[in-house]
């Protein structure tokens, strides 16, 4: 048997190559450790300012950081969605896409570029990756969520077969859940429930001039049986121009087919001088692909010793929680010209049902006075007013209005109203 010896020389190389490992793997988790505590304080940093509606601050806190850490999939991807809630849609489509080189199938990823696609009016693009996300995360449910949103927004006959189908298999993998978009147009939707609402109201407006001031007080109540089936009533009970009078109105939405509504209201005031004795009112309704709506109505007013008819032409928009909207008004006042006036609003909604907006509206406007007279003047209008749910139950309606009628008088006023769901 050979014995065999290692040489100090071959002994020193072998502590020296442990020694170069041993400093090469310290090096290593030194390095990792810093990379991992740089993205902990820049995500830490940059949902600290999304938490405070900042999303610049946010995006240049990720956009420094990636310029050391590229790879880092955890901000690229907070940084995809922020660029995307800052409506930067360019921008975070080109991270979603990054992304995805990176992981093809990765649910969130694609789920995330499908939301930008549709909140950028592209959803016809969203269906296929939706499609794709929901074959590799069957039990994701906000992939089902989008897709019924895309489905319904691009459109067409076979989008809205394709969404009901989707609606029914969603409805059984997830019983548990309840989303509007999955519920039919009818009462027998699962997860709808008919609601009744009622309000108790009081206005004021202070008139200059030497005008008298105006109240009222009014009660309201409504049922909704289906998503835009319902009707109403309101009873008002008004003083204006030191007339008191009483009205009842009713109207009711009915759904004609999938995108169309039919608005029918009317009035009644016997023996009114100021309101209308009895007026009646038809409108349609249009919903468009794209968050888009058109309206057209038409109204007939029987005064005491007078009539009036009003032609309305409106549009509006839906994006996000806005709401943005249009009508043009063209009056036929009898014994006068033709008035022509212009009514704008824009509306946020937030939470799950409260909103406000503001209005204003210019033109001429012919308005009851009294004493079988109605006055055509120019007119300007501003007002501010929403609805806010202070539980489920309960919600406060209100308004503040400023409206001149030409130079006859100045018009300011306030309605507050208490609402109870039922």
């Amino acid at each position: 048997m050979v014995a065999t010896t290692r040489s100090p020389g071959v002994r020193a190389n072998t502590r020296g190559l442990r020694r170069g490992l041993l400093a090469s793997t310290t090096l290593w988790l030194m390095l990792a450790c810093s990379a991992a505590i740089a993205t902990d304080d820049a995500l830490v940093e940059a949902r600290a300012a999304i938490d405070r509606d900042d999303y610049p601050a946010a995006v240049s806190v990720l956009e420094q950081h990636l310029d050391t850490y590229p790879a880092d999939e955890d901000a690229r991807y907070l940084l995809a969605r922020t660029l995307a809630w800052s409506r930067r849609w360019d921008e975070a489509m080109a991270e979603y896409d990054r992304l995805l080189g990176q992981s093809p199938d990765n649910a969130d990823y694609l789920l995330g570029k499908s939301q930008v696609l549709v909140w950028s009016e592209r959803p016809a693009e969203a269906v296929p990756l939706l499609e794709r996300a929901r074959e590799n995360a069957p039990d994701y449910e906000a992939l089902w969520q989008l897709e019924s949103q895309a489905l319904l927004a691009a459109g067409g006959a076979e989008n809205r077969r394709r969404f009901d189908e989707l609606a029914a298999a969603a409805r059984q993998r997830f019983p548990a859940s309840s989303w509007p978009l999955w519920q039919q147009l009818d009462r027998s939707a699962p997860g709808f429930e008919p609601t009744s609402d009622y309000e108790l109201g009081y206005s004021f407006d202070s008139l200059d001039n030497g005008f008298d001031n105006w109240q009222s007080v009014y009660v309201e109540a409504s049922h909704t049986l289906a998503p835009r089936k319902a009707y109403y009533v309101v009873i008002e009970a008004t003083d204006r121009f030191s007339e008191r009078e009483a009205e009842f109105m009713a109207g009711t939405y009915l759904p004609l087919d999938e995108d169309w509504t039919l608005l029918l209201q009317g009035s009644v005031a016997p023996g009114a001088d100021v309101l209308p004795q009895w007026s009646a009112w038809a409108e349609l309704q249009r919903s468009l692909a794209g968050g888009w709506g058109l309206r057209g109505g038409f109204r007939h007013a029987e005064y005491s010793d007078s009539r009036y008819e009003l032609l309305n032409l409106g549009a509006e928009r839906y994006w996000g929680n806005w709401q943005a909207a249009y009508t043009l008004y063209i009056g036929w006042p009898e014994g006068a010209d033709t008035s022509v006036s212009h009514l704008a609003r824009l509306d946020r909604y937030y939470g799950e049902r409260n909103h406000i907006g503001i209005m204003a509206g210019v033109g001429e406007e012919s308005e009851s006075v009294g004493q079988d007279r109605l006055l055509t003047s120019n007119t300007r209008t501003l007002g501010l007013g929403g609805r806010h749910w202070m539980n489920p139950d309960w919600a406060l309606s209100w308004d503040l209005m400023w409206h001149r009628q030409g130079s006859v008088y100045n018009r300011g006023g306030i309605r507050v109203g208490l609402r109870r769901r039922l």
